[in-house]
């Protein structure tokens, strides 16, 4: 039954498919005119600098080069960085070539350039772009280091001169991105010269984040949201006197609590002592955080984003699209697999008084996903592959709460605009059923639901990285023509820009598209509720609200409010303190791209919970937040030890949730009791704890070999012993039809 249900909705898909591709085929080979067409004159100019870039002029005024961050760049666990690249005022029509190279000895004599992939490149280390009409090109590309034990094979391009080399991040061993114009050079030649290309070194930060000789190690466990971060305050950290540096492990926000919870009396130092989460209002978060025991300290503000990279094409030739406005109704086709392209019925419009051509191929029909983002003269990617999550994610909740939730929206385009013929809640009830997994209503839940769909455009993966694998996998190359693709992924900003995927602009219920800005997310949080635990829910629905990004997210760390040891405290006081002093104080210009600093009254609330709150059973929300004084949770008992008092948190209620697969819509009553499974008794969510173990035995001779591979493990690499098991737990019997893209 799955593979005939697979084969049918494959076919279906490819029908479609090939029929618009001719259709597009047959226009542009009637010389379609190009309704762009630049002159000069209308060139796009070169924005200011953004902060931590570097941008330089091409030689021979060929145009203005953007390329960043390309200062100060931390890698993130075994996950290599990744640029952006763009330029403006560079010659119509132009091909430019783009490569990673060595630099010590910068354009003279030509450098040596990466000529083959390695297992430390994910994409072609080369790229080759064709510069837009109005001067422009766009690209993200891979800047990745490597050991001088297994240097780059490599070449100078246009010749057959051939070496190695290697790129560490070092004075010595200095690489970066060379862009080439072979037009600027007279002859023209495409090997790279002083006179057809600029060269930027990428300058890496790869101060140490491990200083044994004066750290401690504050266990955490976290949702992926948090890990772009950590390696910035930990080599912060380093630079002072004593160090209070996060040891952690990305898995999912309710593993991280569930550890928590179970972990709060231990006396093992590798037991989690802090739990990093953007979710804490579902319910299977909340039985870990019963009232009176826990608080939730906001640490970090970022967004959920729609991380994509997309193609659009025009006469056999595609360029990088590096904007996209998405409806909820579109976000939700796109991840169920029923939008798989922008064939004329895909969330389409009859166009009052004509479609414009290109993008659409009848001027009597056409997909509103190809009139929202204006490309004129372009045809869209005629190919969509969708990313999602396979675990419980706080972001898939709020995905899909901001999907269901969403009004009947009318989406801008051009001069005009056009109410869509279905909500999103109804687009994603279409196309789960569609995807062999039927609902009776729109599913609010942190686990994606299972389906059946074409493996080649959906899948689903655990964590950033392995969406980002599968995308790269699916997009054909820069140059392809008709063949253009656009994958999308949904995950926390951070990730995204860390990983090279643009953000989308989402339409927001005034029926506004907004990209994540820190102005776009602060205007979000002045219509987020406040709940009895001090926490913050989006609202999804004010119409008013024309500048609110639809989808703000600010991280959570749940602490002990029980009394413990003066040295736990203390090195959780300091640990969170050195955080906020990067997320919300001093050192803000340090937060990585994709993090906002907090703001004035998130700061406020959290320096204060984490002077008052940790180890503490006798606080209250209502010291730092007066206004709840009257939904304060009365007559806490303190956890002794055997089983936890108290009800939820006064909030854990309130936020009901319509989830698929049999999970409870509502959290229960009265009070919570540790799991008869728990790790304390027995098999529970055993998420890396053995590893932990090493801990203690670090801190005597072996401290030195735990800490340099602290980083790996950051980004996921204990999640990866664990894969098969989280995958176990979190799906259902009928779960068969999820992927995991990153095994």
């Amino acid at each position: 039954m799955r593979e005939s249900t697979l084969l049918s909705h494959a076919r279906g898909r490819r029908g479609a498919t090939a029929v618009v591709v001719g259709l597009l085929l047959c226009l542009i080979a009637l010389g379609l005119p190009f309704a762009s067409s630049a002159k000069a004159d209308t060139l796009t100019p070169a924005p200011a600098c953004p902060a931590r870039w570097t941008c330089v002029a091409m030689p021979n005024n060929g145009g203005q080069l953007q390329v960043g961050p390309a200062n100060g760049v931390v890698p993130v666990g075994g996950s290599q960085p990744w640029v952006f690249l763009r330029g403006y005022g560079f010659r119509p029509g132009d091909i430019i070539r783009v490569h990673y190279c060595s630099l010590t000895s910068g354009l003279t004599p030509s450098p040596y350039c990466v000529s083959s992939g390695s297992n430390a490149f994910s994409v072609d280390p080369s790229a080759t772009l064709k510069v837009m009409a109005d001067g422009t090109i766009a690209e993200s590309t891979q800047v990745p280091l490597n050991d001088p034990s297994t240097p780059f094979q490599a070449s100078v391009p246009g010749t057959s001169n051939n070496s190695t080399f290697s790129c560490d991040g070092s004075a010595a061993n200095v690489c970066g991105i060379v862009v080439t114009d072979g037009n600027l050079a007279n002859p023209y030649t495409n090997t790279p010269t002083a006179g057809n290309s600029a060269a930027v070194p990428i300058n890496y930060d790869l101060a140490s984040a491990s200083c044994p000789d004066k750290q401690s190690l504050v266990v955490s466990q976290s949702d992926f949201g948090i890990g772009p971060l950590l390696p910035t305050i930990n080599r912060l950290n380093c630079q002072g006197a004593k160090a209070f540096n996060f040891f952690n492990t990305e898995q999912s926000g309710v593993s991280a609590l569930s550890e928590l919870y179970n972990a709060v009396q231990s006396k093992d130092p590798a037991a989690v002592r802090v739990a990093f989460t953007d979710d804490p209002e579902a319910p299977d978060q909340q039985k870990f955080l019963p009232a009176g025991h826990f608080v939730l300290i906001p640490v970090a503000l970022t967004a959920t984003v729609v991380g994509f990279s997309s193609q659009m094409f025009l006469a056999g030739t595609s360029y990088p699209m590096t904007t996209y406005n998405l409806s909820p109704n579109m976000v939700a086709g796109i991840f169920t697999g029923l939008y798989t392209g922008p064939a004329p019925d895909t969330d389409p419009t009859a166009c009052d008084g004509g479609c414009p051509h290109p993008p659409c191929i009848i001027k009597t029909k056409c997909s509103l996903l190809q009139l929202a983002t204006p490309h004129p003269g372009f045809y869209s990617a005629q190919q969509f592959g969708a990313y999602s999550l396979a675990y419980q994610a706080g972001i898939t909740d709020q995905l899909t709460h901001w999907i269901c939730q969403a009004p009947l929206s009318t989406v801008p385009w051009g001069s005009t605009a056009t109410t869509e013929d279905a909500s999103a809640a109804e687009i994603m009830q279409q196309g789960l059923t569609q995807g062999g997994h039927p609902v009776s209503s729109c599913p609010m839940t942190d686990q994606w639901p299972a389906e059946t769909v074409s493996s080649a455009l959906w899948s689903a993966s655990v964590g950033p990285q392995g969406q980002m694998k599968a995308m790269r996998s699916f997009l054909p190359p820069i140059g392809a023509g008709a063949n253009s693709g656009s994958g999308f992924a949904y995950m926390t900003w951070p990730w995204a820009s860390y990983l090279g995927l643009d953000s989308a602009s989402l339409l927001n219920a005034s029926n506004t598209f907004q990209a994540p800005t820190t102005e776009s997310i602060y205007a979000a949080l002045k219509d987020a509720t406040l709940n009895p635990d001090g926490t913050l829910t989006p609202n999804y629905n004010n119409p008013s609200n024309t500048g609110a990004y639809p989808m703000p997210n600010v991280i959570y760390a749940a602490v002990s409010t029980d009394t413990m040891p003066a040295d736990r405290k203390d090195a959780l006081t300091a640990a969170l303190s050195s955080m906020l002093d990067v997320t919300g104080g001093a050192h803000t210009s340090q937060l990585p791209t994709g993090y906002v600093p907090l703001t004035p009254e998130l700061y406020k609330q959290a320096t204060a919970e984490v002077a008052t709150a940790i180890g503490n059973p006798n606080f209250k929300i209502s010291s730092v937040l007066p206004q709840l004084a009257s939904t304060t949770p009365t007559g806490s008992t303190p956890f002794t030890g055997g089983t936890r008092t108290g009800g939820l948190s006064a909030s854990g209620g309130a936020r009901a949730t319509t989830a698929a697969g049999g999970k409870s819509g509502k959290a229960a009553d009265g009070p919570v009791r540790i799991p008869s499974s728990s790790p304390r008794y027995g098999s529970f969510l055993l998420t890396a704890s053995s590893t932990r173990m090493l801990i203690p035995w670090v801190a005597g001779a072996g401290v030195l070999a735990l800490l340099a591979g602290a980083f790996v493990l950051l980004s996921g690499g204990l999640a990866q012993g664990a894969r098969s098991l989280r995958r176990r737990l979190s799906r259902s019997p009928g779960d068969a039809g999820v992927e995991d893209a990153g095994s």
